[in-house]
């Protein structure tokens, strides 16, 4: 037999009403792993298809607290971001045609023109 009056279940302590844990949804949860790896520093592989070029992979690093990545692509492309900047390469025939048309080079690692 037992003494229901004096059952743990029936003491003062257990009075209180219980209360529902409300778990976040899942799209809050998705951001809040966002925002924690925007954070971080972390690595990118992406490959999609171009028409007439086939696959192409991207491969990147980033560290958002220094500010500074780098990304690649298997075509050969390296971009480079730092302080809020993207910095491209510059082909030959750019260059080229940007001296005969402006009349002004650019200096080699300025961003500026000469």
């Amino acid at each position: 037999m037992v003494n229901t009056h004096w059952s743990w279940w029936r003491a003062p302590w257990r009075r209180e009403t219980p209360t529902a844990m409300q778990t976040p949804s899942a799209p809050a949860q998705v951001t809040k792993a966002a925002e924690a790896t925007a954070r971080q520093s972390y690595h990118v592989r992406s490959v999609t298809g171009v028409k007439g070029i086939g696959p192409v992979a991207l491969n990147g690093e980033f560290d958002p607290a220094r500010g500074v990545g780098e990304e690649t692509s298997s075509t050969g492309t390296r971009v480079r971001f730092a302080d809020g900047y993207r910095y491209l390469p510059l082909s030959d025939a750019f260059r080229a045609a940007h001296e005969r048309i402006r009349g002004s080079r650019f200096r080699p690692g300025s961003p500026r023109c000469g």
